[in-house]
């Protein structure tokens, strides 16, 4: 008996799999590729020949084949002939130019609104893939600012916890958790419940203000910006959701101006 409506899987929990180690950032390929199929079929049933072709190259960076990361992923199930496999069961899978492969029935009402978010996370992944050799609290400092500044609340959350508790420094800690509260003052107001929204706002000012110049981020300018929204937060609708920018000068050279660099760059600024 087979579960259609399998998720062992959640696209959020794919994604921070791929943010906690770049390396695997191709996996995100295979669903892409899978989209596009789709799209071009428009049906969830595509032929698994052609997401194979599509997804290809990622054979080449991460052991096994196409199975190995369809496994991975676990949000698939393929037919063949009048045979359905799912799980480690597509290994059977005899002859993959008659077979066809769908994505779990779960995931197909909000089919669109996940194709936008895969394509968004392709998109980030890239992004911090050439960002260079920089260390590795560099890389998730700038993944965790990325996210909050492209309005991606919740997997903010789930990321800057899962650094925090593996975080030795307090000062680290302090960072996350003004990160976190951040994302829960944003995702309040865009529910409309202000109340909350000013009260994570100023959790957010009193931590990040002990942590002001935290790798080179401009967090000072942050937290005025956050407390500006919030004054008359019913005027600002229109206006700008407060970003993460970094420190756009120095008086002095100092250990963090090689990251701060390579971060204005990245942002953009």
């Amino acid at each position: 008996m087979h579960n259609l409506e399998f998720q062992q899987r959640t696209i959020e929990s794919i994604f921070l799999e791929v943010l906690d180690d770049l390396s695997k950032k191709e996996v995100l390929l295979m669903i892409l590729c899978y989209i596009q199929l789709v799209r071009r079929e428009n049906s969830f049933e595509v032929p698994l020949s052609d997401l194979v072709r599509c997804s290809e190259k990622p054979h080449k960076h991460i052991k096994g084949d196409w199975r190995d990361i369809m496994m991975e992923l676990d949000i698939f199930y393929i037919t063949e002939d009048d045979r359905l496999y799912e799980g480690k069961d597509i290994f059977k899978v005899q002859d993959i130019s008659q077979a066809f492969v769908s994505i779990a029935n779960v995931y197909k009402p909000d089919f669109n609104n996940i194709s936008n978010l895969i394509a968004k996370y392709w998109n980030i992944v890239s992004r911090l893939s050439s960002f260079g050799d920089d260390t590795l609290s560099e890389k998730k400092v700038s993944t965790v600012v990325l996210l909050f500044n492209e309005q991606l609340y919740k997997e903010c959350i789930l990321y800057s916890n899962m650094l925090r508790e593996r975080s030795f420094s307090s000062k680290e800690k302090t960072f996350f958790d003004g990160i976190i509260d951040a994302c829960f003052s944003m995702e309040f107001y865009q529910k409309d419940l202000l109340d909350r929204a000013k009260d994570y706002a100023k959790s957010t000012s009193e931590k990040l203000s002990v942590v002001e110049n935290f790798y080179g981020l401009n967090l000072k300018d942050f937290i005025k910006k956050l407390d500006l929204f919030f004054k008359k937060p019913q005027k600002q609708k229109s206006r700008e959701i407060p970003k993460i920018h970094t420190i756009k000068h120095y008086k002095k050279p100092n250990i963090f101006s090689r990251f701060f660099l390579k971060l204005k760059a990245f942002f953009g600024l």
